[in-house]
């Protein structure tokens, strides 16, 4: 005889604990001294009854991927603002893509998902390494758009609101004429 048995969808489970790099710690410990920093700068200029939020972890994302196309004094002052100049270039791609892994499978009653995007103007040349460590260590998908186009925000639009499961739907109205290329990270 065959018998079934009901698996309860609504099992709970302690959180898995992820076992840090070095790196990752480093990346962990530099993003809390910037999630202090970058909140005590905006309350400054916040009024005392305005409610503010913000994401640092989106903040350093997309910080970190532009890092990866900037050169020297950009560059440095990138990584000092996101405390990461203990770590190379190679370390905090990696780092930030084993720790996004990681992060997905921590807790099965929370559902966490982080998109990201560079999106670039038709007539923009970009290097192809850029698009390619965008892609494989932030996996941000790579997008275009012609800045004379009125449906571009449109377009940009619906990404966001896909990534963000319709919570985020007209975050741009439009671009301005210089825009060549925009970083998007959704959380």
């Amino acid at each position: 005889f065959l018998s079934c048995s009901r698996v309860e969808d609504n099992v709970v489970t302690d959180p898995v604990p992820i076992n840090l790099t070095e790196g990752q710690t480093s990346l962990v410990e530099s993003g809390n001294e910037f999630a202090f920093d970058i909140f005590e700068r905006i309350m400054l200029n916040a009024a005392n009854s305005e409610n503010v939020m913000i994401s640092p972890l989106s903040i350093s994302y997309a910080l970190s991927m532009t890092v990866n196309g900037a050169e020297e004094e950009t560059r440095e002052a990138i990584l000092d603002a996101l405390r990461l100049t203990n770590l190379s270039l190679d370390d905090l791609n990696r780092s930030y893509r084993d720790l996004t892994e990681d992060l997905m499978k921590v807790d099965k009653k929370v559902i966490m998902e982080i998109a990201n995007s560079v999106w670039t103007e038709d007539d923009f040349d970009v290097k192809q390494s850029f698009i390619d460590i965008l892609s494989e260590f932030y996996k941000a998908e790579s997008e275009s758009f012609n800045i004379e186009d009125p449906s571009a925000p449109d377009a940009i639009n619906d990404w966001i609101e896909d990534k963000t499961n319709g919570l985020i739907k007209e975050m741009i109205q439009s671009l301005p004429d210089n825009t060549v290329m925009l970083l998007i990270n959704a959380i």
